[in-house]
């Protein structure tokens, strides 16, 4: 399965949904996502953005480009903030992404080929962006969220949260691995009789000092 349209169908036998109910779900002709789903056409931002929204789990990136699991059920906690949403166009978030990488819109153009009037219609919302194009962007900026750029969703890049989650993770591993490490040099400590007699002798004096 190499093409969006093919990953697409692959999905929906999955969740057990007909090319009708996605249509009816989505508000996208039936007609469409039929020849979606074929692949005699691509889909649009505004077109995955609907899918994103019917399907919380649904992995942007798998979707896109075939990397990764299916679902993502971390996009479901994601979604208990009202405020997570970014209202932006995709064309603004793009342009947003663009800038916190120091990228030129010249840049951008040489490295995805797409023609610069196509880059700054594109940036100014005059022009939409398909599949193929956002494939292009993701190849650029691997570490970008899929779901941010075309919903608005989440975190700019994924490792914004991950890193967040994984330190967090390592952190609680160190504490358990520090403590566990402590418990076994206060048995080593009291179960050796040489030791013990030295805390005895130390404890005689220290008594011994508050007469």
């Amino acid at each position: 399965m190499n093409e969006i349209g093919a990953r697409l169908k692959y999905y929906l036998r999955q969740v057990n949904m007909s090319i009708k109910e996605l249509s009816d779900n989505t508000g996208i002709p039936y007609n469409t996502v039929t020849r979606m789903v074929k692949g005699d056409i691509g889909m649009s931002s505004e077109t995955l953005n609907k899918i994103f929204e019917t399907f919380p789990t649904l992995n942007a990136e798998w979707l896109i480009s075939g990397i990764g699991d299916i679902e993502n059920l971390k996009n479901i906690s994601k979604k208990t903030d009202e405020n997570i949403r970014e209202t932006l166009s995709i064309g603004s978030r793009l342009k947003k992404v663009l800038e916190a990488r120091d990228v030129s819109y010249t840049e951008f153009a040489l490295k995805s080929e797409i023609h610069y009037n196509s880059v700054t219609r594109m940036l100014t919302n005059d022009m939409a962006m398909n599949s193929k194009t956002l494939s292009k962007v993701f190849s650029i900026f691997p570490d970008l969220n899929p779901r941010y750029l075309i919903t608005g969703e989440g975190e700019m890049f994924k490792n914004e949260s991950e890193n967040i989650e994984e330190v967090a993770e390592e952190k609680q591993e160190y504490i358990k691995n520090d403590d566990a490490l402590l418990d076994a040099k206060l048995k080593a400590i009291l179960t050796n009789p040489v030791m013990l007699d030295i805390i005895k002798e130390a404890l005689k004096k220290y008594d011994e000092s508050e007469i």
